[in-house]
């Protein structure tokens, strides 16, 4: 067996190798747009690709305070965004993009602070317009009684008594 400081046989022959590499992390993942129950993740090509092409990217999501990570998607080598969908409200939640090619998946690029879905306050509007509406309702009864109790006056049958 010859070692790294050996001298090889006249006559053997090398071919020069390089080594297959995985693709760096994307680069400049961010949060796009959020609505209750989805977001959409953008974020640019990886610097590096290693020997061949981005075959695709992987997207997963985990919560805040879990050590899981799901697995929620697979997005096209040319496409630089992805909406995740059905989230649940008032979570927090951590999101990774992976690239991969031929020799494997990269390492992952995850949002820097976690995402937290909040819910709209629907209640408080809805009690704001119920309050407007229970004011308005109230004035208009309020005017309906009064013209009621002052036709009842006006229009009193007289018994003839004095």
């Amino acid at each position: 067996m010859l070692g790294p400081q050996e001298n090889f046989p006249p006559g053997d022959r090398f071919l020069k190798s390089k080594c297959a590499e995985v693709p760096q992390a994307p680069e400049n993942l961010k949060v796009k747009t959020r609505t209750n129950d989805k977001l959409t993740l953008e974020w640019t090509r990886p610097k590096a690709i290693g020997d061949s092409k981005v075959t695709g990217y992987n997207i997963s999501l985990k919560m805040v305070d879990s050590d899981d990570w799901k697995k929620i998607g697979r997005g096209r080598s040319f496409v630089t965004s992805y909406t995740i969908k059905n989230l649940k409200l008032d979570k927090h939640y951590v999101c990774s993009v992976s690239a991969e090619n031929k020799v494997g998946k990269g390492p992952a690029a995850e949002v820097e602070s976690p995402v937290v879905q909040h819910q709209k306050p629907v209640k408080a509007i809805e009690k704001a317009r119920t309050s407007k509406q229970s004011i308005k309702d109230k004035k208009e009864n309020k005017a309906l009684y009064s013209d009621v109790v002052k036709k009842n006056l006006t229009s009193r049958p007289t018994t003839g008594k004095k």
